[in-house]
C-alpha cells in the first residue's frame, strides 16, 4: 500500500528503480501523482548523498509526470530545482 514503497526504499529495499516501477504500475488515475512522489523522493535521496546531478534528473521527472499542481511533491520538486539552479 502506498506510500510504504517509499519508506522501504529509504531502508534499502526496494531499489529506486523498483519504487519508480511501482509508481508507473499504479492504476491509471494514480500514475501521475505517484510518479511525481516517487521521483521526488528518489531525488531527495540523491540530494542526501550529495549527488546533485541525479537529484536534478529526478526532480525534472517529478515535474514531467504532470501531477496535480497542488501535489506537494510536485511543488517541492520545482523548489528543489531552483535551489540546484536548474
Amino acid at each position: 500500500l502506498w506510500p510504504m514503497p517509499i519508506v522501504r526504499s529509504y531502508l534499502g529495499t526496494p531499489t529506486a528503480d523498483d519504487l519508480l516501477a511501482a509508481a508507473h504500475g499504479a492504476p491509471k488515475e494514480k500514475v501521475a501523482q505517484l510518479t511525481a512522489e516517487a521521483e521526488y523522493y528518489v531525488g531527495e535521496w540523491a540530494r542526501l548523498k550529495q549527488d546533485d546531478k541525479t537529484a536534478r534528473t529526478h526532480f525534472k521527472a517529478a515535474l514531467a509526470a504532470k501531477a496535480d499542481p497542488a501535489n506537494l511533491e510536485f511543488i517541492d520538486a520545482g523548489l528543489e530545482l531552483k535551489k540546484l539552479r536548474f
